[in-house]
């Protein structure tokens, strides 16, 4: 299978755009039906993006034509004379010999191979298909280290394939191009949601998950649930320069970190260490900071979630779910929404619940708790409107919280906060390039 490396992908984008090669010219000769169902995009930069991951998804054709090597031989030609021209031309041998070295491996050599696959394809380029687990137990976890760059071609790993990192479980996500935000048809059925639940909904809610653009998302990892109180608890008491004050905790710069003294907050200072509350220690922590939740997470070796990446899991490529579920609205034994001042969800108390306790709030692929419990920090910067990424000093949030009603929890929902603020209904999770750090599995 011919494929390329996120870096790969960049560099023949730029050169593509630098010295002006047709769209047009660089499909030819691929098959007819495969090139319609390329999405557009709204920009040529992105159309190479979108163009390029299609044709790395579909690897070889029916017809056994391969439209990625086909796409780089016509670069080739199209940009000589020029210099560029042997950029495209050490891709393209790039590509043969992965291609090449694939033809060599046979079905029994696969199997000799058998758990080390994952390291075979991290060093040789090679797709892997799955990762096998014992009989009725599921796929095992890949066990997180700073080792071997997980190549591109693992974007053929089982949607949902766990990995193993630290105390925690991220899962497999694949990548897609699709379009971000909320058609005219969505936006009515949030307004029809919120009429039949007789709540307002301001339009400068809506406003904000518009106007619909084209992203391309590589494959990732993404934690299976939020952050947890214990888990970050136990992360301040590691760092060196993490202090008490009267509200909470601090980080060296004088920057908040948590705030402790809320109702709803996990966390307490015991005898100068940070603990979860007992009854508290898996509900996901809040009232964190966003510069505190991308620290925690570059301290794991991974980072917030972008918009895109935590967009793409909750709502899938194609057909978008309205909820992160499906289209059927949220129940009160099944998420964990509807209990602030004015509570859909009668009997029970205010605040967040356990990771694991909303059985109807999970994703395909096994992502807990992206419809309700708490919303999310993501990467991304705040715009003031619309879905494209912005310069200010806010963040955007994702997601719904213990708090919110049901028009928030549909998952095209945005929100967003200063990114030195803390608020009871906000909590984090971390994400990972697909060029996670791994080591064999065990």
């Amino acid at each position: 299978m011919c494929t390329l490396s996120d870096e790969e992908v960049r560099l023949v984008r730029d050169v593509v755009l630098q010295i002006g090669l047709d769209r047009e010219a660089l499909l030819s000769g691929i098959e007819p039906l495969f090139r319609s169902s390329i999405p557009a995009a709204s920009t040529p930069g992105q159309q190479v993006f979108v163009d390029v991951h299609h044709m790395r998804q579909a690897g070889t054709l029916a017809d056994g034509s391969v439209p990625l090597r086909v796409w780089l031989e016509n670069a080739v030609v199209l940009s000589r004379p020029r210099s560029e021209s042997t950029v495209f031309q050490r891709v393209l041998d790039r590509c043969k010999e992965i291609e090449h070295r694939r033809r060599r491996v046979t079905p029994r050599g696969a199997a000799i191979f058998g758990s080390a696959a994952l390291v075979v394809a991290a060093v040789i380029g090679l797709g892997v298909q799955s990762l096998g687990s014992p009989s009725g137990s599921g796929p095992s976890p890949t066990h997180l280290t700073s080792a071997t760059s997980l190549p591109l071609a693992v974007t053929s790993l089982t949607p949902g394939t766990p990995l193993s990192a630290g105390n925690t479980t991220m899962r497999w996500i694949p990548g897609s191009a699709f379009s971000m935000g909320s058609t005219k048809e969505e936006l009515d059925v949030a307004t029809a949601l919120a009429r039949d639940a007789g709540a307002d909904l301001d339009a400068r809610t809506l406003e904000r998950e518009t106007p619909l653009r084209a992203v391309v998302v590589e494959p990732f990892w993404l934690d299976e649930h939020e952050v947890t109180n214990t888990a970050f608890a136990a992360w301040m008491n590691r760092a060196p320069d993490i202090s008490a004050d009267k509200d909470g905790a601090v980080d060296g710069r004088g920057t908040r970190v948590i705030f402790t003294r809320h109702a709803v907050s996990g966390i307490r200072l015991e005898d100068r260490v940070w603990r979860a509350l007992p009854g508290r220690d898996e509900h996901p922590v809040v009232l964190v900071s966003w510069r505190a939740a991308q620290r925690f997470c570059e301290e794991r070796g991974a980072r917030l979630p972008t918009e895109a990446e935590w967009d793409l899991a909750a709502r899938g490529p194609k057909p978008r779910r309205l909820f992160v579920w499906g289209s059927g609205v949220p129940s009160c034994k099944g998420v964990v929404f509807g209990r602030g001042e004015t509570p859909v969800c009668a009997g029970v108390p205010p605040g967040p619940a356990g990771v694991f306790d909303a059985a109807m709030d999970r994703t395909p692929e096994g992502i807990f708790g992206l419809g309700g419990n708490v919303r999310e920090w993501v990467l991304d910067r705040y715009n003031g409107s619309g879905v494209v990424p912005g310069e200010g000093l806010f963040h955007v949030t994702r997601g719904c919280s213990w708090a919110d009603d049901t028009v928030t929890c549909r998952a095209a929902r945005r929100g967003y906060l200063g990114e030195d603020e803390e608020d009871p209904r906000v909590g984090f999770r971390c994400g990972m390039a697909y060029r996670a750090q791994v080591e064999e599995r065990r």
